[in-house]
């Protein structure tokens, strides 16, 4: 290529401009008198030293790069003596990556490279690149001892750069390590630019090695990471801006110029997926939906939508979307413009999951007419939270939404196996026995939990036509009215309940005036203090037979024999009932104690 009367061989990752330094020196030449001549030299001479000489391939593009001016989109700074020191002291030659404009840290010793003395804080010039000395103070700049380490980001970054610059395999699989030189320095130049956020600076204009140092860190803090470390970025983009930025244009101003406007090459494309991907994910405010940049997938995925946009594409009115947003149920976002108008936005995936689980969701007449209970009860379930039901509270004639099904699913139904044994329906519980709200709720939750057995017929068959055996509820209920002391008059059927005997022995009770009663409308009603007293005075034979373990015959014989009467019993003239029942006294139990024990 050059004529010269000494021959030195080029290192494999040396640089041509340092090269030509060394080559100068040692034949007596000037360095610039050298640079000079390759630049006049035909594309023939070129190839015909690549063919003689063992030199580095990436001086194919370096000697067309010495007769170019300065620009941000070449990856190299030709003329720049950034260095490592260490790595100048040891191998005395300057290497091709030191002059990659984002390569600021060297991979070998994870140290900042510098482009300036030590001694003085002299910019170091051209004349560095021969004499490897400061041009104001001359002292040695391989002997510099003051760096500043690299982080593994920057170290990373470096390698990154260095692999492409050589072309050397991928680092890895990432799509970041498979991009050419000029397409990971135009990208990271760009990035790196907007997250060091340098003030008063054009992208353009950017060649002084402190703020590429300054771009570099940033950019390999977002390399390293990539792409969560991309999405941090984006977070603090649309955590810094105000109130009134409602476009993904205005919130990602920067990021988005890059992305749709700089760079629009097929290369990036991954760059605008990710931002896109960002996007959908965590962007909660409306995309226009006539918007050209972004993808007509992304337009349709992104969940946030307006109030009408949404009740439309769910076939809802508006209304009871706004009833989502007032009880919490659906996800929204609002902003408060200037002017005073507030929009609205709503995660269109979250309200279609509840009207898909509530799709057969009902008025507050359509589902008392579904359970076959009265609206009163299904007003009383939703207060009770076992209905689930939503109402506006600032629009009293705004409808319910009722969720019917979700309510008949809590319950486990048995098939219908019953025989012999006497059974109520829900319908006429209800009607007859659970008129108490708190009763009502208690014994629904205890259907709930299977403590009473629900028997179920065919599909059709609304929640009031469930059957239960009454004995199993009688059984409920008398444990409910334990732990529930009442002060008031409870009804035949209640009081059977609680001292597990049939109705029509209670009533027989009253009639034989063994309890007594009040007589409420047309309904004969017991006092608990009269029952309390009945309690004290008389004792079924059942219960003496439990106690002293007889059977309920033996007892009856055994008493007739010894001359005890009952006060009531099948058998008692003037006193008819069902069970015998017998007056508590002492003579009673003393005979009891002293023929069968104290049981």
């Amino acid at each position: 290529m050059l004529n010269l009367p000494v021959k030195v061989r080029p290192h494999h990752d040396e640089s041509l401009v340092g090269f030509l330094g060394r080559l100068a020196t040692a034949n007596g030449f000037s360095h610039s008198f050298l640079i000079k001549k390759c630049r006049e030299l035909t594309d023939e001479e070129v190839e015909s030293f690549y063919r003689k000489n063992d030199v580095p391939f990436v001086w194919v593009s370096s000697i067309k790069a010495l007769s170019k001016t300065r620009g941000s989109l070449d990856p190299l700074s030709t003329y720049c003596p950034k260095h490592c020191p260490k790595c100048l002291s040891e191998g005395r030659y300057w290497k091709y990556v030191w002059g990659l404009k984002l390569y600021n840290f060297c991979v070998e010793h994870s140290m900042q490279l510098a482009d300036t003395c030590h001694h003085c804080g002299m910019r170091l010039c051209f004349a560095a690149f021969t004499t490897f000395r400061c041009s104001l103070c001359h002292r040695d700049i391989r002997k510099n001892q003051t760096f500043s380490l690299a982080s593994t980001s920057d170290v990373w970054f470096s390698k990154l750069l260095e692999n492409r610059a050589l072309s050397r395999p991928p680092l890895n699989d990432s799509i970041l390590c498979k991009l050419s030189i000029l397409n990971l320095h135009e990208l990271f130049l760009n990035l790196g630019f907007i997250v060091s956020n340098l003030k008063g600076k054009r992208c353009n204009d950017v060649f002084m090695s402190s703020e590429l140092s300054k771009i570099s860190h940033s950019a390999g803090k977002i390399a390293f990471g990539w792409p969560g470390s991309f999405y941090d970025y984006l977070n603090i983009c649309q955590s810094s801006v105000g109130n009134d930025k409602w476009h993904p244009k205005t919130c990602y101003r920067k990021i988005y110029r890059i992305s749709f406007q700089k760079l629009k090459s097929d290369a990036y494309d991954f760059l605008r997926e990710e931002f896109e991907h960002y996007l959908l994910s965590n962007w909660r405010g409306p995309l226009n939906p006539r918007a050209t940049t972004f993808s007509y997938e992304t337009i349709q995925s992104h969940r946030w939508k307006p109030i009408k946009a949404v009740a439309n594409s769910l076939g809802l009115a508006p209304s009871k979307i706004k009833v989502l947003l007032e009880k919490g149920l659906v996800s929204s976002s609002a902003l408060r413009h200037d002017c005073g108008k507030i929009s609205t936005v709503v995660d269109i995936e979250e309200a279609k999951a509840f009207v898909e689980n509530a799709a057969r969701s009902r008025s507050l007449k359509d589902a008392a007419k579904q359970l076959g209970i009265n609206e009163r009860r299904i007003k009383s379930l939703v207060n009770g939270d076992l209905l689930v039901g939503y109402r506006s509270n600032t629009k009293p004639q705004a409808p319910w939404i009722l969720d019917c099904d979700k309510f008949l699913n809590k319950f486990s139904l048995s098939a219908m196996t019953i025989d012999g044994d006497e059974c109520l329906t829900i319908r006429k519980i209800l009607t007859f026995h659970l008129r108490e709200e708190t009763q009502f709720l208690d014994f629904i939750k205890s259907l709930i939990r299977g403590v009473v057995v629900l028997y179920g017929g065919t599909e059709d068959t609304s929640f009031s036509d469930y059957k239960l055996i009454a004995s199993d509820y009688f059984s409920w209920k008398c444990q409910w009215l334990k732990k529930h002391h009442t002060t008031k008059s409870l009804s035949a059927r209640e009081v059977a309940s609680v001292l597990g005997v049939k109705d029509n022995v209670v009533y027989a009770m009253i009639n034989n005036g063994l309890l007594a009663h009040v007589v409420v409308g047309k309904q004969r009603m017991v006092k608990p203090s009269a029952l309390k007293q009945f309690r004290e005075k008389y004792v079924f034979n059942r219960e003496i037979a439990d106690q002293f373990r007889m059977s309920p015959k033996m007892v009856v014989a055994c008493l007739s024999e010894d001359k005890f009467r009952p006060a009531a019993g099948p058998h008692v003239l003037n006193h008819p009932c069902r069970h015998y029942i017998w007056k508590r006294t002492d003579k009673l139990y003393d005979f009891l104690i002293s023929n069968f024990g104290e049981g």
